[in-house]
């Protein structure tokens, strides 16, 4: 069983990586230049994680100022906690899942959008996008897994909601990173999800300079 998902997986790694070489061939041949805009692995943790820090502390201390009071869903504990695992369990991969409705949305279809909720999860849009439709797709995890169950939490005094939204926040860390990226890519440039890292590769008009 093992050996047929390392199979699967392989074969679709190699599926996505054989189109980025073939959008990337067509870009280039097209008169534009690439830029490398993707980040390591360690960066995307690190760095992902101090961008969403802010973010996190100000929702909790929020919460403590103006929840009208605290809030379970269950009113045992055993139960609230099971409940919570269970919400947190759902939202990585829930998290990938929003990046594909997001970029879908964007883009008016799911061609080019591929899914992976189980092992690893990762959503990859191999279409070329603008820097507003990239940065859409990047950044949609963060305000609706993120930002509303914060507003939500404050609002109802819902514990469960303020840990689920911490969590949510620091899930998009480095999506914050990647978000800024494709905002500062340049005018006219084309983004193309990496379907291996963190990012994306911008394709520049020639003679543009990468910046507005």
């Amino acid at each position: 069983m093992k050996g047929q998902y390392a199979a699967r997986r392989a074969a679709r790694e190699e599926r996505l990586c054989a189109e980025f070489a073939r959008l990337r061939g067509e870009l280039c041949a097209a008169g534009r230049r690439e830029r490398d805009c993707t980040l390591s692995a360690r960066a995307a943790g690190g760095f992902g994680t101090l961008a969403a820090l802010p973010f996190a502390a100000a929702a909790v201390l929020l919460f403590c100022f103006f929840a009208p009071h605290l809030l379970f869903l269950t009113g045992n504990l055993f139960f609230e906690l099971i409940l919570l695992a269970a919400g947190l369990l759902c939202m990585v991969p829930l998290h990938e899942c929003v990046h594909a409705l997001a970029s879908a949305a964007v883009h008016g279809s799911f061609a080019g959008i591929s899914v992976r909720v189980f092992g690893a999860p990762q959503c990859v849009c191999l279409r070329p996008a603008s820097r507003a439709q990239y940065a859409c797709g990047a950044v949609s995890p963060f305000v609706l897994l993120g930002l509303a169950p914060a507003a939500a939490g404050i609002a109802a005094g819902c514990l469960f909601a303020l840990v689920c939204c911490a969590f949510g926040i620091f899930a998009a860390g480095a999506d914050l990173l990647v978000f800024c990226r494709a905002l500062g890519a340049g005018r006219g440039a084309v983004l193309v999800d990496h379907p291996a890292r963190c990012g994306f590769f911008a394709f520049l008009p020639v003679g543009s300079g990468g910046g507005d």
